[in-house]
């Protein structure tokens, strides 16, 4: 397992990466991690293009 912390201003360009491994239906997001207005997503596929500073990547290996 593989954890992201403050991916938050990179994001855009992790997305892409994971997306491009074939990891994102085993990235688990969470956005305002701790926060009010904390957001869950249960692949990185349903989540938004953008993510605020205490964003939260969770990959699963295979």
């Amino acid at each position: 397992m593989k954890v992201l912390m403050k991916s938050g201003k990179q994001f855009g360009q992790v997305k892409q990466l994971l997306l491009k491994k074939g990891v994102a239906e085993r990235t688990r997001v969470v956005q305002n991690c701790g926060l009010p207005g904390e957001t869950i997503f249960p692949t990185l596929i349903e989540s938004e293009d953008t993510a605020g500073y205490f964003t939260l990547l969770i990959v699963k290996e295979s």
